[in-house]
């Protein structure tokens, strides 16, 4: 499955453990955590983190400069799916699980130093914030799901701002919550 769906269930699982206490699904969703985890590429211009949308049986994640992503995973998963994929990790920081402030730091690189790399709004469309890659704006839906990591790394939330601010006159109901929700 593409890891924007795997992230769902291990998404629910852990409301699932939080709520009723059943430890498998608390192990279930550590262990999509996991395997996520142990699938990251590693963009080293930035420090953050790069993924496809889906994984070949036989992946290896990368490190390397975005010219060795480019050539060993290609552009990475497009932002909109992405941010669904990066919610499991944050959801699993957030409780002290797989994933600690320093990978935190690393997605929210992802978003800071690859798809908006200034402060003018203009948001690329893949996590490897290759310019030229596509420019559908269908790519870009609901951009506020990465305000997630906001409390990792600060500078995610002007980011955001900055394209809300320029690009989307009327954001969507759920980008003004989490607007709202993450403000300073």
């Amino acid at each position: 499955l593409p890891i924007n769906r795997l992230a769902a269930m291990g998404r629910s699982l852990w409301i699932s453990w939080k709520i009723t206490g059943d430890t498998e699904h608390r192990d279930m969703a550590t262990g999509i955590g996991r395997f996520f985890k142990n699938r990251l590429s590693r963009q080293t211009d930035c420090d953050a983190y790069v993924w496809n949308y889906m994984f070949d049986p036989d992946f290896t994640p990368v490190e390397g400069d975005s010219k060795t992503i480019k050539e060993k995973i290609g552009r990475g998963e497009d932002i909109s799916h992405g941010s669904l994929s990066m919610s499991l990790p944050a959801m699993l920081a957030e409780d002290g699980q797989v994933f600690d402030a320093t990978d935190m730091a690393r997605f929210g690189r992802t978003l800071t130093c690859l798809i908006a790399p200034k402060s003018d709004g203009i948001l690329r469309s893949h996590l490897d914030g290759d310019p030229e890659a596509n420019p559908d704006k269908g790519l870009l839906a609901t951009p506020g799901r990465w305000l997630r990591l906001t409390p990792f790394l600060p500078e995610v939330y002007g980011r955001i701002v900055a394209f809300e601010l320029n690009f989307e006159p009327t954001p969507e109901g759920i980008d003004l919550a989490l607007l709202t929700l993450y403000r300073k």
